[in-house]
């Protein structure tokens, strides 16, 4: 594959050097296995594309000069008009806007392009193509998924970024890469029997922080074919299924028990007495201490 420069239209090449990480807002660090998510914010200066160990998807969120577009409602498709897939090992090259800007950069590490390729029966050595002023309006809903995801402080747990990362994979490996990976999705796979033992294991480490990886391996699927079966099986997402199973628990620790909240909240695994909160008043509408004094 060319490694030539490709000149991106509304952007100006630039060799002014820019530290890669000095425009970061906020980075999804190891809350993800295989993924990280980052927000770059520039003003009208060269933004860095620098050499990359991974690969990666960058979305410029557009700003309409103002003035345009006034009095119009905008489509939200459109603050992510400007989508570029970079290889890993790509070459390095600079460019920048004319207008202050932010940039969602998705990367993939490595080890999981392998993985999804090694669980699709794919080529190990299966090469994905680098693209520019991409519209793919998959890449576009999981990448708003994952920013509001991180903007919320990873509120639904690691389950839902580690599903969304392999489903991004799985994307991106059957519709971009050399060798395109065929799909086949078929119902069943998770058996009755391996349905109650992912189940009983959700039960029993509701406290933990489980991941994608801990659940395949009970139900003995892939990453992939375990969260599309586990679906088809319960009408739940995995990451759905865990939060409604710790706010049901935690529903009857209230109303049975005089323990603190934030004693709650830890020990059905919600991380925080916020994180708890939050989700117990998106469950159900009320928060957790209104709920218990209903019952009292």
């Amino acid at each position: 594959m060319s490694k030539a420069k490709i000149k991106t239209p509304g952007l100006v090449e630039s060799g002014s050097p820019l530290k890669p990480d000095s425009n970061i807002v906020w980075s999804s660090g190891k809350n993800w296995n295989g993924l990280i998510v980052e927000q770059h914010k520039f003003a009208a200066l060269p933004v860095p594309d620098f050499k990359k160990k991974d690969h990666s998807l960058t979305i410029r969120f557009s700003a309409l000069p103002a003035g345009k577009n006034k009095g119009k409602n905008p489509d939200p498709i459109d603050r992510f008009a400007n989508i570029c897939f970079f290889s890993m090992d790509s070459a390095p090259h600079f460019s920048c806007g004319h207008h202050q800007h932010e940039v969602f950069v998705l990367k993939l590490l490595p080890e999981t392009l392998k993985r999804v390729a090694r669980e699709l029966r794919s080529n190990l050595n299966i090469e994905l193509v680098e693209h520019h002023q991409l519209r793919d309006a998959q890449i576009e809903h999981i990448g708003m998924a994952l920013k509001t995801e991180a903007e919320d402080g990873f509120l639904s747990g690691r389950l839902y970024g580690e599903s969304l990362g392999t489903a991004l994979t799985v994307h991106l490996l059957s519709k971009y890469s050399v060798i395109k990976a065929q799909i086949s999705l078929h119902k069943g796979g998770l058996t009755p029997a391996n349905l109650r033992r992912v189940i009983e294991f959700i039960h029993e480490n509701l406290t933990e922080d489980i991941g994608l990886s801990n659940l395949a391996k009970v139900a003995n699927l892939s990453q992939f074919r375990f969260a599309h079966n586990f679906k088809q099986a319960t009408g739940l997402a995995p990451h759905q299924y865990v939060i409604h199973e710790r706010l049901e628990r935690a529903k009857k620790m209230l109303r049975e028990t005089d323990l603190t909240v934030t004693t709650v909240a830890y020990a059905v695994g919600c991380g925080s007495p916020s994180r708890f909160t939050l989700l117990f008043r998106r469950a159900y509408g009320v928060i957790p201490s209104v709920y218990r004094t209903s019952f009292r």
